[in-house]
This record gives structure tokens, C-alpha cells and sequence, in this order.
């Protein structure tokens, strides 16, 4: 079985043995609270399993917030959850190729895919693959979904374990 959806596929790669191979664009290290529309509310988890709430990093800024990396990155400097909103990608079987853009002006993708490819390298080498890309954004410039571009190429070989 093979999953293709940001997110949440390292979530059910961790949770499910039968997945085997993961291509994730943008990923994340750790799972989120909820975007809402109002703001003056608080936001729960972004996910559920077995309809809980997963534990999630909170929207927690200490500084200014002029772009959502402001947002995202000062929330990961000022965690409190203890460590209990990251993605159990140790537990993954399967292979997880990673893609970012180094220009992600979402989240910190590079980053966040960083931890997740040391945390998966202690417990099996050459599980994982990081591709940053130069110049792209969060979603690299859509460029993957493009046939005549080559990172289109290079997705397709990925989803396909080359």
C-alpha cells in the first residue's frame, strides 16, 4: 500500500505496517493545532484517531507574526506538550522519501524534515530521503504536478520505490 498526502501519510505509515512507501511534500515533524477561521477561539488537534484529539503543538507566538513561518516557527520554539505531538516516525517500516522547498514560507519544512530523517536514522540507515529543493516553496512551486517538469519525473520514480 502506498500513501501520497502531506501529513497525514508519515501519520499512517506510523500507525499502519501495511504502508510501505510514503512520498511526503512539505512534511511536518509534529502535528498541529487546527487553522480557524476565528481567531478568538482556540484551536484543538488538526487530527484525530479513533476520534481523540491527537496531542498537538499549540499556536504559541512570542514575537511578531508578519507570515505563517513566524507563526509556526515560534509555536515549535515554545512547545508544551512535552514531546507528545511528534509523529512516531520511528516506528515507520516502510521507506519515506521527503521533499521541501527551501523557500517554505508555511512552516519550516527543510527543518522539520531534518528532525524527522535523524530520528529515523537511529533506528534503520537508508530508510529515508530528503530532497531540498533550491528556490521552491511550500508546495515546490507545483512544480511536481507539471509532466514536463523533471521534479514531476523524479516524484513519479519516488511514489514508484525507483
Amino acid at each position: 500500500m502506498l500513501a501520497w498526502i502531506p501529513f497525514l501519510n508519515q501519520q499512517l505509515l506510523a500507525r499502519d505496517q501495511k504502508i510501505k512507501r510514503v512520498v511526503a511534500i512539505a512534511p511536518s515533524s509534529v502535528v498541529w493545532a487546527g487553522i480557524l477561521r476565528d481567531w478568538k477561539k482556540v484551536p484543538d488537534s488538526s487530527w484525530t484517531a479513533k476520534g481523540k484529539p491527537l496531542a498537538h503543538v499549540a499556536f504559541k507566538p512570542t514575537g511578531p507574526v508578519n507570515q505563517l513561518l513566524n507563526l509556526y516557527s515560534q509555536s515549535l520554539a515554545n512547545r508544551s506538550e512535552k514531546g507528545a505531538a511528534n509523529i512516531q516516525v520511528e516506528n515507520i517500516h516502510g521507506n519515506v522519501v521527503l521533499m521541501t522547498g527551501e523557500n517554505d514560507e508555511i512552516w519550516p519544512s527543510p527543518m522539520m524534515a531534518k528532525q524527522v530523517c535523524e530520528k529515523m536514522n537511529v533506528k534503520q540507515k537508508d530508510q529515508y530521503q530528503h530532497l531540498n529543493f533550491k528556490g521552491l516553496d511550500h508546495l515546490l512551486d507545483f512544480k511536481f504536478i507539471d509532466p514536463s517538469e523533471p521534479m514531476n519525473h523524479t516524484l513519479i520514480k519516488k511514489l514508484n520505490g525507483e
